[in-house]
C-alpha cells in the first residue's frame, strides 16, 4: 500500500476505546483506500491511525465533552 494523495482532515478524529486522536489528514492509497493520518511520530512525519482494531472516525461535532477534552490535551 503507498499513499498517493493527502488531504487535510479539519475537525477529525479517530476513536480507539477510550483514546481519541486528532487526524491530520486523509491519505488516499492506490488501491483506493482512504486511510487516517495522525501527528503520532517523534520525527514529525505522519503516521497511520490503527485501524484494524476497530476504531471509528468522528467529526469534532460527534465527540463527548471529555471526548474532545482528551483528544484536545494531545494536540
Amino acid at each position: 500500500m503507498r499513499i498517493i494523495q493527502i488531504m487535510p482532515a479539519e475537525d477529525w478524529y479517530f476513536k480507539h476505546e477510550t483514546t481519541v486522536w486528532n487526524v491530520a489528514a486523509f491519505g488516499l492509497t492506490d488501491e483506493g483506500e482512504t486511510i487516517g493520518l495522525i501527528g503520532a511520530g517523534s520525527d514529525g512525519t505522519l503516521k497511520t491511525v490503527p485501524t484494524r482494531t476497530g476504531g471509528v472516525y468522528l467529526h469534532r461535532r460527534q465527540l463527548t465533552e471529555d471526548e474532545s477534552q482528551a483528544a484536545d490535551k494531545k494536540r
